[in-house]
C-alpha cells in the first residue's frame, strides 16, 4: 500500500521521537546476574556480571549502573572481562532514588491497602464513640412524666447496647489489620531494607570497543547474612554424638538471587588494614602538690589481619566441603535460590563425631550427675557460635548456645535423673591438743555414695574440692579411701565404671591443726 506524503512524514517524525528518547532517556542497563554471594553473619560479598551500553562522545566514554542501597561502594571492585578493549580509568558513585522491583511494589501496594482499610475501620470506630457520648448524655436529659422517662432510659438501653455491640466487633478486626500491617513492613524491610535510594555509579572509559561493556564487579552488601543452627544428639550406647549444623541466610537486596553460588563464611571479614598503637608505658613517682587528673582509659582496637582480595578469580564446587581462608572458613552450599526477604534454611553439614560418655558429679554441691562427653576428632572443626538443640537418645533437653575448635572439646547434655550423689558428714569435730593445749584441731569425716539405677553401667567422674592451705604453720592432713585417680591443687578426682543398679561409697577424711591463737576461716565446708 502506497503511503501519501503526509503519512510518511508522519511515520519519519515518529521514528525520529522515539530515537531521541531513547537517546536521552538514560543509560541502557541489562539486569545483573548475581554469580556467587559469600555470606558472613551480618554482611555478604556479591560477585555480578551484566552487561551495560557504553554512553559519551568520540573523546569520552562511560558506562552507568546501580547497586542497592545496602551496598558498600567503598568495597566495589570492578573488571572488564577478559580480552575487552574498554579499560575502566576511574569510578565514582552518588546515591539515587530507589526503582523498586516488582515484588517490593506488590508489597507497599499491600500496605497501603491495608492502611486504607484501617483508616476506614477508625472513622466508624470514631462514630460509633460519637453515638455512646449522645446517649450517655441523653440519661441527664429532664421528662415532664413518668411514662417519658421510662421511655427514654428504654431508647437509651437499646441503643447503648446496640451501638457498644458494634465497638466490640470492631476492635478484633482493627488488631487484625494491626498485625497484618506490622507482618507487611516487616516483609517490606527484609525484602528491600529500609532505604528509599540506591547506588548509581559511573565508569568512566578509555580505548576503543563495542557499543555494550561486560563487567564483572563485587561489593559487600548489609542487610543480608546468616545464622548458624545445630542440632547435637548424644547417643550414650553408642559412644557418638550426631550434629546437624544448618544455615538460615536471609537477604533484602529487594531482587531475588536464583540459582546463585552460595558460600557461608564463618567469621565476619575484618576492615581494618593496620595494627593499632598503644600508649608508651611510663613508671613514675606520682605528683603529689595537685590532684592527680582523670584521663579517659584509652581503648585500642582489636588487632585484625588484611582483608581477603575480593578481585580474584572465583569458582567453587557445589558439595558443602569446608576451604580454609586466612581468617575465616568458607562452606560452599552450590547453587541455590535465595528470594529477598523471607528467610531460608540450608544443610551444612551432617556428621558423627565419637565421643568418651561419663557422668559427672560433684556431691559436696549437688546430687546431679551431669552428662559429658568427651570429643577427640581427626580433623579439627571450626563451627561458630549458634543456637543449638540439645538432644540424648532421643529426648530434647533445651537449647542454648554452641560452638566448637579445635579437635577435642567437652559437650555437656543436662542432667541424668537415673544417676545421683550424695555427700553425708558423719563427723565434724574441733578440739585442742598438746601439753599446754596450745594448738586447736578440726576433723571433718564424710561419706559419698553413688547410686546408678540404670539398666546399663556407665563411667562415673566424682570430683571434690581439694583443701587448699595458705599458712604454713597450718598442718593438715587427708585421708581417702580409696584414693583418687587423679587430683590436681583444686580438684580430687575419682574415675571408675559403676555396674546397672549398683552403689559406691566413698569416704574422705580431712584433720587439720593450727596455732591455738590463729583465727581461722575454714572456708565453705
Amino acid at each position: 500500500m502506497k503511503l501519501s506524503r503526509f503519512e510518511t512524514l508522519t511515520t519519519r517524525v515518529t521514528l525520529l521521537g522515539l530515537c531521541l528518547l531513547w537517546l536521552f532517556a538514560g543509560p541502557q542497563t541489562a539486569a545483573a546476574a548475581v554469580q556467587e554471594v559469600t555470606l558472613f553473619p551480618h554482611s555478604a560479598l556479591i560477585v555480578e556480571t551484566a552487561k551495560y551500553a557504553v554512553q559519551g562522545s568520540a573523546n569520552a566514554h562511560q558506562a552507568v549502573f546501580t547497586l542497592p542501597a545496602q551496598a558498600d561502594p567503598e568495597t566495589l571492585v570492578t573488571k572488564t572481562t577478559p580480552g575487552a578493549s574498554w579499560r575502566i580509568e576511574d569510578q565514582s558513585w552518588r546515591q539515587i532514588n530507589r526503582q523498586d522491583e516488582e515484588g517490593i511494589r506488590v508489597l507497599k501496594a499491600k500496605i497501603a491497602k491495608l492502611k486504607e482499610e484501617r483508616g476506614f475501620l477508625q472513622a466508624s470506630q470514631q462514630g460509633i464513640d460519637t453515638q455512646i457520648q449522645f446517649w450517655q448524655n441523653q440519661a441527664k436529659a429532664k421528662t415532664k412524666t413518668l411514662a417519658e422517662a421510662v421511655n427514654l432510659a428504654a431508647a437509651i438501653g437499646k441503643n447503648s447496647r446496640r451501638v457498644f455491640q458494634e465497638k466490640v466487633q470492631l476492635e478484633p478486626q482493627m488488631e487484625k489489620i494491626d498485625r497484618e500491617i506490622a507482618l507487611a513492613q516487616e516483609e517490606l524491610k527484609r525484602a528491600a531494607g529500609s532505604q528509599e535510594t540506591a547506588w548509581e555509579v559511573t565508569l568512566l572509559l578509555g580505548g576503543r570497543g563495542p557499543a555494550e561493556l561486560s563487567l564483572n564487579y563485587s561489593y559487600v552488601l548489609n542487610g543480608c547474612g546468616w545464622l548458624p543452627l545445630y542440632r547435637i544428639e548424644a547417643r550414650p550406647q553408642e559412644q557418638r554424638i550426631f550434629l546437624a549444623w544448618d544455615a538460615e541466610v536471609w537477604q533484602s537486596s529487594g531482587t531475588d538471587w536464583i540459582e546463585t553460588r552460595v558460600n557461608i563464611a564463618t567469621l565476619q571479614p575484618p576492615r581494618s588494614l593496620t595494627p593499632p598503637e598503644f600508649r608508651p608505658w611510663i613508671i613514675q613517682p606520682r605528683p603529689t602538690y595537685r590532684p592527680m587528673v582523670q584521663r579517659k582509659a584509652a581503648r585500642a582496637d582489636a588487632l585484625q589481619l588484611l582483608e581477603e582480595a575480593t578481585n580474584e578469580a572465583v569458582g567453587v564446587t557445589a558439595a558443602p566441603v569446608p576451604e580454609t581462608k586466612s581468617t575465616f572458613t568458607l562452606w560452599s552450599l552450590g547453587k541455590r535460590t535465595i528470594p529477598a526477604g523471607p528467610k531460608r534454611k540450608f544443610s551444612i553439614r551432617e556428621e558423627f563425631w565419637p565421643a568418651a560418655f561419663t557422668y559427672l558429679l560433684r556431691p559436696s554441691v549437688s546430687n546431679q550427675a551431669f552428662v559429658r562427653a568427651e570429643v577427640t576428632l581427626a580433623e579439627p572443626r571450626d563451627i561458630p557460635s549458634g543456637s543449638g538443640q540439645f538432644v540424648i537418645d532421643g529426648a530434647v533437653l533445651g537449647k542454648r548456645e554452641f560452638a566448637f575448635s579445635g579437635r577435642e572439646g567437652e559437650i555437656y547434655f543436662g542432667v541424668d535423673p537415673l544417676v545421683s550423689a550424695r555427700a553425708e558428714l558423719l563427723q565434724r569435730q574441733s578440739g585442742e591438743k598438746g601439753f599446754i593445749a596450745d594448738r586447736q584441731t578440726q576433723i571433718w569425716d564424710w561419706r559419698l555414695e553413688v547410686q546408678n539405677d540404670r539398666t546399663i553401667p556407665v563411667r562415673i567422674r566424682l570430683e571434690e574440692p581439694n583443701p587448699q592451705v595458705r599458712d604454713e604453720r597450718i598442718r593438715f592432713k587427708t585421708v581417702l579411701d580409696p584414693d583418687t585417680t587423679e587430683k590436681n591443687p583444686e580438684t580430687l578426682i575419682w574415675s571408675f565404671e559403676l555396674p546397672a543398679g549398683a552403689k559406691k561409697s566413698l569416704q574422705t577424711t580431712y584433720q587439720l591443726d593450727a596455732p591455738k591463737d590463729m583465727n581461722l576461716d575454714t572456708g565453705w565446708r
